[in-house]
């Protein structure tokens, strides 16, 4: 089961007696908040009894959205990938909003608005299913390929000559490095089931 609240603390300044009728106010904003969660199963029991805050049953939901991740019940990266690869439309804006055609500064600024968003805590949903490997590649496919003089060549070309990697291989990168953390207790991990360790602390 996975909440979507987590971690929550409210703080509230106080310096005088009208902030202090705003007390109430804000516990009352966090109640309402509060009865906006849901219940995850993973896998295909589904959990009882049915879990309630305020008197009220939590809906059991298919997915959530867990620190930019969406998380599904059968634990597939493929609906967060559909998510990720809808900046493709996002990609296309640099062009519109660049008014330099300079190759080496619409690189730059993929890299730093767009790449991030597509690779944020890959080493968790890096999906396996070819499907899944090229919604996200064509992200960075269309991107370059509109830049000049590198619209006629195949796709590995033109990363050679803008010395990018593909995401995949960017992908398995930060596989290999977590993987080397791990082996080599560079991170904390869980070792008490046999030998899967849990991974604590984001990369």
């Amino acid at each position: 089961m996975i909440d979507n609240a987590g971690d929550v603390k409210m703080y509230v300044r106080i310096v005088n007696d009208v902030n202090l009728l705003l007390r109430p106010h804000a516990i009352d904003s966090l109640l309402r908040w509060a009865e906006e969660g849901c219940v995850l199963n993973i896998g295909h029991l589904v959990m009882l009894p049915k879990l309630m805050i305020q008197n009220k049953v939590l809906p059991n939901v298919n997915s959530v959205r867990d620190l930019g991740k969406n998380v599904t019940n059968y634990l597939s990266p493929s609906d967060h990938v559909c998510d990720i690869a809808a900046i493709i439309k996002h990609a296309s804006l640099i062009h519109r909003r660049f008014v330099s055609r300079n190759t080496d500064l619409l690189v730059r600024a993929f890299k730093v608005y767009d790449r991030p968003l597509l690779e944020w805590s890959s080493v968790i949903w890096s999906p396996s299913i070819i499907h899944d490997i090229e919604m996200i590649e064509r992200v960075q496919r269309r991107f370059i390929k509109t830049l000049h003089g590198l619209h006629s060549l195949p796709y590995k070309l033109r990363l050679l000559c803008l010395n990018v990697q593909s995401l995949e291989h960017r992908r398995l990168l930060t596989d290999l490095m977590w993987c080397y953390k791990i082996v080599f207790g560079l991170v904390s991990n869980n070792n008490n089931n046999n030998n899967s360790p849990t991974i604590s602390n984001a990369p």
